[in-house]
């Protein structure tokens, strides 16, 4: 009989779809001490009758996935009872923890919280995510998919009373946010990382009266003398990404090259959405304003919804700055 001078770490993933498997689960999660990685994928329904109370002394990674297209999931405040000392890599995808004291996002080095586009109020208020960053110094990845920070004002204290206090990531290697204009630019306000950070930024609801809002930060990031070039910009017409409507472009048309492939690369570092945007000649003015400002040295294509493209050489032709 083999003897173990010490309990091994369980690594548990599951998507519990039936009433026996949420037992199987619950009966796995007893163990909440010895797992290290936790992966569940399940209805919101099933996620509140899973046990995730019990301290975690040994979780290191952490993804929740609530499989609800309609409904967010609210952590409970107690969530691994406060105890998740070695907890660095937090995956949320429609749960919502709570805002104003979780516990369980302190000292992470990577956090991902994903939330719809319609989920505005499981958004934190400002002043609480600018907390829990103050609470990871050592963060090298910030992905917030439609949960970007908002900065309408609450009734709950927050947990940061100094709206001009600053967050520095030192070690950020990634910053991705998609979300509001306005709410995008405050917030990277507020943060101080290295410029070498990959930036994916996608912002909606762009007009020309708030686009300088967020044109400031990506200069400042892209700017002509940055040493991150940009690869791929995306102008959108509509505030849904995902709608397809023709953009007829004034002084641009000879550029516009046939629709790109489905399968084609679409990497994007910043994508602007707007109503008023394409509007008749409003995109060649958003487009001068970036290429003039950023560093395009390795810029391969601007994306123009539905999916045209401008390639590099054809941009040498124009006389930009």
């Amino acid at each position: 009989m083999l003897a173990l001078s010490k309990p091994l770490p369980l690594r548990v993933s599951g998507s519990p779809g039936t009433a026996k498997q949420i037992r199987n689960l619950q009966t796995v999660l007893e163990h909440m001490g010895r797992i290290d990685s936790l992966t569940i994928s399940a209805s919101a329904e099933d996620l509140a009758n899973l046990p995730l109370r019990a301290p975690a002394p040994t979780l290191k990674e952490l993804y929740l996935f609530n499989e609800s297209r309609t409904t967010i999931h609210p952590l409970s405040p107690d969530s691994f009872s406060g105890e998740t000392l070695h907890l660095r890599v937090v995956y949320l995808i429609r749960c919502a923890p709570e805002w104003i004291h979780p516990t369980f996002l302190s000292n992470l080095v990577k956090l991902h919280i994903s939330f719809g586009p319609n989920d505005i109020d499981a958004r934190p208020p400002m002043d609480h995510m600018i907390g829990i960053l103050l609470g990871c110094p050592l963060l090298e990845v910030l992905q917030l998919y439609h949960s970007v920070p908002n900065l309408t004002p609450v009734a709950r204290p927050p947990r940061v009373r100094d709206t001009s206090t600053t967050v520095s990531l030192p070690n950020l290697a990634e910053l991705l946010l998609i979300g509001l204009l306005r709410d995008c630019a405050a917030l990277m306000g507020r943060l101080v990382y290295p410029r070498t950070a990959a930036l994916t930024l996608g912002c909606t609801f762009c007009t020309f009266n708030n686009l300088p809002e967020i044109l400031s930060h990506v200069t400042s990031h892209y700017g002509s003398d940055s040493v991150i070039p940009l690869r791929a910009l995306s102008v959108i017409i509509g505030s849904d990404p995902r709608e397809h409507r023709a953009c007829a472009i004034t002084g641009w048309s000879n550029l516009i090259s046939d629709r790109i492939p489905v399968h084609a690369p679409a990497q994007v570092d910043v994508w602007l959405s707007g109503d008023e945007l394409l509007a008749s000649s409003n995109a060649s003015r958003v487009l001068t304003l970036l290429i003039n400002t950023i560093n395009r040295s390795q810029l391969q294509a601007i994306r123009l919804y539905e999916m045209s493209e401008i390639s590099v050489d054809d941009i040498r032709k124009y006389p930009f700055r």
